[in-house]
């Protein structure tokens, strides 16, 4: 089945019952179906949007947005997702590169578009008041079943260079909502609260998996805690995804002791690793505490139930179901316990890098995509990971991964926004280079201990650069490369 399929099928089990809920907005399964057929029919009769054809959506979370890509599966058309928190330069030049053949923004959005852009630009905002719909007449012919071979152009995180855009096949992304059921034993009761951005992987997977079992999803057009409390409450909402980098935001602000939310039964930490201080807060509430591994090319490989397997809490977890991993170095597969690059093979792979020619070999190992992370798998097949190749720095002819080195700190000082690098992802030097931001200088001294203390001469950073902020992508990673900006 494709996604309009199971739209239609979970039309004809719950239709009155609420698909999307968007501050007040509620619209149920049936209104969707039909918003989703009478605005296809539209573009398709007035605007030419026929199989194949390109489109851009640029705007905040909203309904409008999850519409927007439900017309694109039911017309099987190819969408480039964009996020506002961009530059205008940034956005001309991804819209330049992918050259679609209509934009969907928004009004007050309308200062991206300056320049004299060749792209149709429609600013969409879906009529709730429609009558459903006494005119309507279905003028899309009957296309074949097959899925939608390109039907995502999403740019990766890109934290140490420039962004790559990874091209998603239909099927794609419905094995990897199915691959979350399976893991996570979801099922048309649970309710959903959508908080990451939409443009990005993370976030189709908070679109498409409420609709594909048929659950109700709640849209926050941005992530503040007062208002996901609020929601999670009012909604009792079961499942939550949220970025690491979102879950310190909350627990910096509310006390989530005090709260009722024991109707969330699994809450998941994604992107980046969760720290051991928000880990051991989260661990005290009776959901199950997941944490996840994967990348934007090939989704979540990897996942662990913190709560359950306490033994392996330092762990990313082991490989999802039909998902395999190895550690290679220099194209020979690692024994356990020794250091390589994490390569993975999954059932629910990216189909190609849009418009980059680069031979097979540089991005897999046999079927292997290499993550260009580092990492190493136990005994008992978990992985734990040691950060990214890139980083990886040697002092004296020893290898040293700056990641464990933040590990060490973590695990002993209560410091969150900072960062250990290689300087040879910076600029060419053998040196290790501790970024951290300005509310921590009062801690030096103490820091300056405990690096004496409790690091091997090796490990002990070169230089501690303060910067007032540590540049992050919208998933919250820490983006490497602008820091070369405070390099010295």
């Amino acid at each position: 089945m494709n996604i309009y399929d199971y739209l239609y099928n979970n039309t004809i089990k719950y239709k009155n019952k609420n698909a999307l809920i968007f501050n007040r907005q509620k619209i149920t399964y049936y209104e969707l179906y039909n918003f989703v057929n009478f605005y296809s029919n539209f573009f398709y009769k007035k605007h030419n949007l026929t199989p194949g054809k390109k489109i851009t959506i640029l705007m905040e979370n909203s309904l409008d947005y999850i519409i927007l890509l439900l017309i694109a599966a039911r017309l099987k058309l190819t969408v480039q997702t964009l996020g506002t928190y961009y530059s205008e330069k940034l956005i001309q030049n991804r819209l330049k590169k992918f050259n679609p053949n209509i934009i969907f923004s928004k009004k007050h959005l309308k200062f991206f578009f300056h320049h004299n852009n060749k792209q149709k630009l429609i600013f969409f905002e879906y009529d709730k008041d429609l009558i459903l719909f006494k005119n309507f007449k279905n003028v899309i012919p009957n296309f074949k079943k097959k899925l939608n071979d390109k039907f995502l152009a999403v740019d990766s995180s890109g934290t140490t260079g420039n962004s790559k855009t990874v091209i998603f096949s239909e099927k794609c992304k419905i094995q990897r909502s199915l691959s979350a059921k399976i893991n996570y034993k979801l099922n048309c009761r649970d309710i959903f609260i959508a908080t990451a951005p939409f443009d990005h992987s993370v976030g189709h997977r908070q679109i498409f998996l409420p609709i594909i079992l048929g659950s109700t999803n709640i849209i926050l057009k941005n992530f503040h805690p007062k208002i996901w409390l609020k929601n999670i409450k009012q909604h009792k909402v079961t499942f939550t995804f949220l970025i690491s980098t979102q879950i310190t935001k909350l627990l910096e602000t509310v006390n989530l002791n005090k709260q009722n939310i024991k109707s969330i039964k699994n809450f998941i930490s994604v992107s980046t690793k969760l720290n051991k201080f928000d880990k051991k807060k989260l661990l005290k509430h009776d959901f199950n505490l997941h944490e996840m591994y994967g990348t934007c090319e090939v989704g979540t490989v990897t996942s662990i139930n913190l709560k359950r397997e306490t033994m392996k809490n330092d762990s990313v977890g082991k490989a999802l179901k039909g998902n395999k991993i190895l550690i290679i170095n220099k194209n020979k597969i690692c024994k356990s316990n020794k250091i390589g690059e994490i390569v993975s093979y999954t059932p629910y792979s990216f189909k190609e890098y849009y418009n980059l020619k680069k031979n097979n070999s540089d991005l897999f190992y046999k079927k292997y995509f290499r993550t260009g992370d580092l990492g190493y798998l136990d005994n008992e097949g978990y992985l734990y990971y040691m950060g990214r190749k890139k980083n990886l720095v040697k002092i004296n002819g020893l290898n040293v991964y700056p990641e464990e080195i933040e590990n060490k700190i973590r695990k002993f000082l209560n410091l969150k926004n900072f960062i250990i690098l290689g300087s040879n992802s910076i600029h060419g030097k053998e040196q290790i280079i501790m970024f951290i931001e300005d509310k921590y200088k009062k801690n030096s001294l103490k820091l300056q201990k405990f690096f004496n203390s409790k690091l091997e001469k090796y490990e002990v950073p070169n230089k501690i650069l303060y910067v007032k902020k540590l540049p992050r992508t919208n998933l919250g990673k820490v983006n490497i490369s602008k820091l070369s900006n405070y390099a010295i």
